[in-house]
């Protein structure tokens, strides 16, 4: 059960950064896209919290946005 649950958590990490790579150019993403895309899915509430919160913390401009997609993802 740990492999197949570490086999679905890499595919959708692999998902969200080979979105984010084929998407960046096109569409002037922000550096963490892709990220909240296996987040989302896999994790909670919390997390966009946590996630908005340290990119906050960090001073990145696109903390707002990030929290509000991980949030619409766990919809």
């Amino acid at each position: 059960m740990f492999v197949l649950m570490s086999l679905v958590g890499a595919v959708q990490y692999i998902t969200g950064f080979g979105i984010a790579s084929i998407f960046r150019d096109s569409y002037n993403l922000y550096p963490t896209f892709g990220t909240e895309l296996s987040a989302g899915f896999a994790r909670g509430h919390g997390t966009a919290g946590v996630v908005g919160s340290l990119l906050q913390g960090a001073n990145q401009h696109y903390w707002r946005l990030h929290k509000v997609l991980l949030q619409l993802m766990q919809q």
